[in-house]
């Protein structure tokens, strides 16, 4: 059973596990210096985590939502785009997914949709396909001509910890790659080289571990992992 940990919990177990100085912080506001320093560590090591890949599974939203407007073929900003997208999922898709007679939409390439359907005048009928336009924002082929429910899953940006009782974007059983993160820019802070060292053995192992747990097996990648972290001693 693993406890959550909170932004303040976790800069107090960063500071323990660093060797830093002191019994603090008692706070994530009005610091200074080097707590200052670990407070906007943590924060930044959760994000950072979040940006080795796009497809972490808990940065995943199964079901977003909105109603066709007859008429219109082209959707953005709230509440047709997500303010917390970061990646649609175009492969789910689909009008009425309640319905027995849902529709799984095909998705355009951008660059086709604005050859062959950018200009021009077109009738209200029920969409087939959908692009996505370089803003994020949706296009479909035609107007719609129904109130119908469209539905997608979309990755999430992740939320960037502030408050002293946020919870991370990174599941509480993998909080440790985090802690070691912050343990790394302390050791490079210091230019204590053996501690660097350990310290990325250890986030090695943990990402390691969030790797194998919460990736899915295809798709998606946006970057390579740090999993295989070489340390060079000079």
């Amino acid at each position: 059973i693993f406890h959550q940990l909170l932004h303040l919990d976790l800069c107090q177990k960063a500071r323990r596990l660093t060797g830093m100085p002191g019994s603090g912080p008692s706070s994530v506001s009005g610091q200074t210096g080097q707590y200052q320093r670990l407070v906007d560590w943590v924060a930044d090591a959760d994000e950072w985590i979040c940006g080795l890949w796009q497809n972490w599974r808990f940065l995943w939203v199964d079901n977003h939502t909105f109603s066709l407007s007859i008429g219109v073929r082209e959707y953005s900003g709230s509440p047709y785009v997500p303010s917390n997208l970061r990646v649609w999922i175009p492969e789910s898709f689909a009008l009425n997914p309640a319905s027995e007679n849902y529709v799984r939409l095909n998705n355009m390439p951008y660059n086709e949709w604005r050859e062959t359907l950018k200009w021009g005048t077109f009738s209200n009928s029920q969409p087939s396909s959908v692009t996505i336009k370089p803003d994020n924002s949706l296009a479909f082929d035609s107007p719609a001509n129904a109130a119908d429910t469209f539905q997608a899953e979309y990755w999430k940006s992740p939320t960037r910890m502030t408050n002293g009782t946020d919870t991370p974007n990174v599941p509480e059983a993998y909080e440790m790659a985090i802690i070691y993160r912050v343990k790394m820019w302390y050791a490079e802070f210091e230019d204590a080289t053996e501690v660097y060292q350990s310290a990325v053995q250890d986030y090695a192992i943990w990402i390691s571990r969030l790797e194998a747990a919460y990736l899915p097996e295809a798709g998606y990648a946006s970057g390579q992992s740090e999993t295989k972290l070489s340390v060079v001693v000079p």
